[in-house]
Parts: C-alpha cells; structure tokens; sequence
C-alpha cells in the first residue's frame, strides 16, 4: 500500500531552502528551478542511482540468504525513502523510539519494529491504542522483567496483542536461568505483550538457539537484529514469520 507522503508548505521553518521558496509544497520543489547553490550550507544530497544500487545490494543479499529485512527508518525519518524500501522488499520499518514508531504509522507503514524496549507506560497505552487498527503490526524489545511489567500493564485494555522481542543474555537483559515468564507474575495476569521471538545480538547469539529451544513453540532461528553476523540493519528469517 502506497505510504501518505507528507505534502507541507515551506515556511521560516524550512531549514536550508532560500526566502523565496516559502510558500512552495515540497511536491513543488522539482519544478520551481532551484540549483543545489541556492541551499543554505550544509545540505546532504541523494544520489538516485546510488541508492538504487544500495537498495538492489542489500535486498539481494537478503534474498541469497533467505532473510527479510526491516531497515531502521530512524536514520532518515523520510517516508518518500521508506517506501523506496518497502517497495524493494522490506518486511517492515525499524525505529528507535514510540513517537518515530507513531511517524511511521501515520505514513501508512503496516509493520513497525521497535528496536528498543519500551519504558514509558504513557507510550505503552498509546500503542495499544493504534493497535485498534487490524491492519498493524509493532513489535518491541523487552531485557528485563521490569520492563516486561510495563509492556504487561500499559497493555492490560489493548484490543490486541503487541509482539515482544525478549533479549536473553549474560552481561545484560534477562538472565538466561531466570526466564522472564517465571519473574513476578505480571506477564501471566497480563496476557496482551505476546512473546514473539529472541533479538539476537553480539553478546547473545551464540546463545540464542539453545536458549530458544527451551522455550515453548519458538521461532526457527529467532530474529536477528544489528548481529555481527548481519550489518545491514534489522532482519528476520523467512522460517520464523509466524504470518
């Protein structure tokens, strides 16, 4: 589905764009005449070529290696480039933070990943909210059972579940002998923050696998998320989407 590019007119607002181009819509830049020397310096340019050939690097090694990728989306916050991603195969958008998480929905990006864990129980029930929307999907992070509480609490009237990526680890997150779901009972009094897979990252992937094999119907392979076995971003084996 085609994302909502956002269409604003430029104002004081606009950093980098001369007096004269106030009043514009961005759909109207292209055809307004501006030079690359009329912009306020800095100013970062994409190179359409390049990033077509970045995008058929990436998603063809994807493709050799039978993963899907969500690329952070933080790093641009450009919906007109999300859809660049989407269209070229991503399984979804990764974020950083609930409000980016929000841009992303708003834009019409149907599958969000947090990678982060999400404290703030404010946030939480916001996310509960827009879940409402059947069409949506979010998945967020959880390294502790503290953490886990809040998802739990913060989700205790959302119409649907929000998928939980719990991290499982030594030198941080929830210590693989003391697995969350036997912490201090919230999760189970809780039922929407839905165990969803295992991030792995530098510190835990050698141990993920035989963490997940204890676990109760888990994912094939997990979820890989910035591993230094993958550095293109977020990515998920085909095997484990559940849908």
């Amino acid at each position: 589905m085609p994302l909502q590019i956002p269409d604003p007119v430029f104002g004081a607002w606009t950093k980098g764009f001369p007096a004269h181009a106030a009043g514009l819509r961005l759909s109207e830049v292209h055809g307004a005449g501006l030079r690359l020397s009329d912009l306020v310096t800095p100013v970062m340019t994409v190179h359409e070529e390049a990033l077509t050939h970045n995008e058929d690097t990436v998603f063809g090694w994807a493709e050799e290696r039978g993963v899907l990728l969500a690329p952070h989306g933080k790093t641009t916050m450009a919906p007109a480039l999300w859809q660049r991603l989407l269209d070229a195969g991503a399984w979804g958008i990764s974020v950083a933070t609930p409000w980016q998480a929000e841009v992303a929905i708003d834009a019409g990006v149907s599958t969000v990943l947090i990678a982060n864990a999400v404290t703030d129980l404010a946030a939480v029930r916001r996310l509960g909210a827009l879940l409402a929307d059947t069409r949506l999907r979010v998945l967020c992070w959880a390294d502790s059972l503290g953490g886990v509480a809040i998802l739990a609490e913060g989700m205790r009237d959302a119409a649907r579940p929000l998928d939980v990526l719990v991290e499982l680890g030594e030198r941080a997150g929830v210590p693989a002998r003391d697995p969350w779901r036997k912490g201090n009972g919230s999760p189970k009094r809780s039922p929407p923050p839905r165990d969803f897979g295992w991030p792995a990252s530098r510190d835990t992937r050698d141990r993920s696998g035989r963490i997940a094999a204890r676990a109760p119907s888990p994912p094939s392979t997990g979820i890989c998320a910035r591993s230094s076995s993958c550095t293109i971003g977020s990515c998920i084996p085909r095997a484990s989407a559940p849908y």
